[in-house]
């Protein structure tokens, strides 16, 4: 009876949630990824059992946010990259609110817990990293 009352309430718990909590929680943030991306990503490879989701979510951010800063080619330093990453993260949290908005009817969502979320369109290998810290090394997915 007590196993089947915790099925219930662990049931209840969205995983988007869990990543609102614990970033919330934490001192680290999602420089790159959009918090509604990354909960759809956890979703896809917990629920769903898509093992590639969150590296296919990383890959295409990278992507994204290589094209922005070949555009600016002044961004050549740690400050300039990590605004450039700011802006793809802000424009991919847009472009979900929007989406969300048209299958909803409702384009004031503001809480990443309340929008859609898109599901990553790239699957591109990881040769693509991109070194944001300036040390030469490639970035841990644990720092994403």
């Amino acid at each position: 009876i007590l196993a089947e009352g915790m099925d219930d309430e662990i049931n209840k718990i969205k995983i988007e949630d869990l990543v609102n909590e614990t970033l919330a929680a934490s001192n680290h943030t999602l420089n790159l990824l959009a918090e509604a991306e990354m909960a759809q990503a956890l979703d896809d490879y917990i629920i769903k059992k898509q093992p590639n989701a969150i590296i296919d979510l990383v890959n295409d951010s990278l992507n994204r946010t290589q094209k922005v800063l070949n555009l600016d080619k002044g961004a050549d330093d740690k400050n300039a990259i990590l605004k450039a990453a700011a802006r793809v993260k802000q424009k991919a949290e847009e472009d979900l609110m929007k989406e969300s908005g048209k299958k909803n009817g409702n384009k004031s969502l503001t809480n990443p817990a309340q929008r859609g979320v898109a599901k990553p369109t790239s699957s591109a290998s990881r040769k693509g990293r991109m070194d944001v810290d300036g040390d030469d090394d490639e970035e841990e997915e644990a720092s994403v």
